[in-house]
C-alpha cells in the first residue's frame, strides 16, 4: 500500500483521534505512524490531550458556575 504521507495524515489527525475517518483513511493513517516517527509523536501528544481533556469533562460543574451561566442565558433573552 502506498503512504499516504505527512499531510494526508495531519490533515485528518484530529478525525483519526476521535474514530471519526472511515476505514480506509483509518489504515492509511495508521500504516503512517507505523513508519513515520514524527507524525506518531504528533498522534501522541494529540491522544494525550484528548485522553486529558476527557478526564477533565467527566467532573461536573460546581453549583455556583452553573447556576451563574443560567443567569446570564436568562438575562440575554
Amino acid at each position: 500500500m502506498a503512504d499516504c504521507g505527512c499531510g494526508t495524515a495531519r490533515d485528518g489527525m484530529e478525525d483519526f483521534l476521535h474514530n471519526e475517518v472511515d476505514e480506509s483513511m483509518r489504515v492509511d493513517i495508521s500504516d503512517h505512524l507505523a513508519c513515520c516517527p514524527g507524525c506518531e509523536d504528533e498522534w501522541r501528544v494529540g491522544q494525550a490531550i484528548t485522553n486529558s481533556v476527557k478526564r477533565a469533562c467527566c467532573e461536573e460543574a460546581p453549583q455556583e458556575l452553573k447556576q451563574s451561566i443560567h443567569q446570564a442565558l436568562r438575562e440575554s433573552d
